[in-house]
């Protein structure tokens, strides 16, 4: 018997569903099928100048990921060869969460249009489908967030939900 076998998935495989696999089938570079968020805070009293700077750094040294975040997908080249999400342990961070500048005093139009060529853009479907930005220069002392995720990996209600449960009350 010298056909081989193909390899099973490992254990931390998980078979996308018909929909979810359709939200991979049907991207192309026109119809992108991501979703994303634009969360607004404002600067702690006193926070230095340097504060957003800071907020990156620590970002960045984030090495413990929970499912959502640390899945990509996988191809399964079995009898089935729907795409898997399979865990990923060296998540580039330089690449996910990013950092971007409004020429300040940045307001609702400036804002809206950097989120407008943010979302434009397709989602790296050889990574983990989703990226932070990080959005400073906006008037009134705030700042923003913008997290964008494939429609494949989160819906975007299930996706809002969870980051408002990850976001501190203060």
């Amino acid at each position: 018997d010298t056909v081989a076998k193909p390899r099973p998935e490992t254990m931390t495989d998980i078979r996308l569903n018909p929909l979810d696999a359709a939200w991979i089938q049907t991207e192309t570079r026109a119809t992108p099928n991501h979703v994303g968020g634009l969360l607004l805070f404002r600067l702690p009293e006193g926070a230095p100048r340097d504060f957003l700077r800071q907020l990156m750094a620590e970002f960045r040294t984030r090495r413990d990921f929970a499912p959502p975040w640390n899945r990509r997908l996988k191809v399964a080249f079995n009898l089935n060869p729907a795409p898997v999400w399979t865990d990923d342990e060296a998540i580039d961070l330089e690449y996910h969460v990013r950092h971007a500048a409004l020429p300040w005093p940045g307001g609702e139009r400036e804002l809206g249009e950097l989120v407008g060529r943010l979302q434009s853009t397709p989602i790296d479907l050889t990574r983990p489908p989703w990226e932070c930005t990080i959005i400073e220069g906006l008037d009134d002392h705030r700042f923003g967030v913008f997290v964008k995720m494939h429609h494949s990996l989160i819906d975007g209600v299930s996706g809002m939900k969870m980051l408002q449960r990850a976001m501190s009350t203060d």
